[in-house]
């Protein structure tokens, strides 16, 4: 269903969607359900993954794209002080799509083996700066 909310690529849409998800138990399974539906959307729909990074904010407070990706990556390279020394920002520039920063190749292709591929391709269009 928020995939389907996320094609229209309507505001309001958005907005009623996450007044839905609030009958879920709890805030983390609600940033589960969006964030799954943002990763599968970055596999096969390219418009409406840019779409939802260019409007990213409207995810919040629910799902932030940024401590999410930051999580992600933390998790998936088990980095205890990953937040630390790094920080990630959204990438807002259509069409670019850069390789994490201030991650050695070494740790980017691990990174590369341990997540989805939407997963993968949100983690490229956040920016590591250390």
């Amino acid at each position: 269903m928020a995939i389907s909310i996320f094609e229209t690529q309507d505001l309001d849409a958005l907005v009623a969607l996450k007044q839905f998800l609030q009958n879920l138990p709890g805030p983390k399974a609600i940033e589960t359900v969006l964030a799954q539906a943002v990763c599968s959307c970055a596999e096969s729909r390219s418009m409406t993954f840019d779409w939802l990074l260019d409007h990213a904010e409207r995810l919040e407070p629910e799902l932030d794209l940024v401590q999410w990706g930051q999580r992600l990556v933390a998790t998936r390279l088990e980095l205890q002080d990953f937040g630390k020394g790094c920080e990630l920002t959204l990438e807002r520039q259509s069409g670019v799509q850069p390789l994490v920063l201030g991650l050695d190749l070494r740790s980017r292709q691990r990174l590369a083996q341990r997540t989805s591929r939407g997963e993968w391709l949100l983690i490229e269009r956040l920016r590591v700066r250390s």
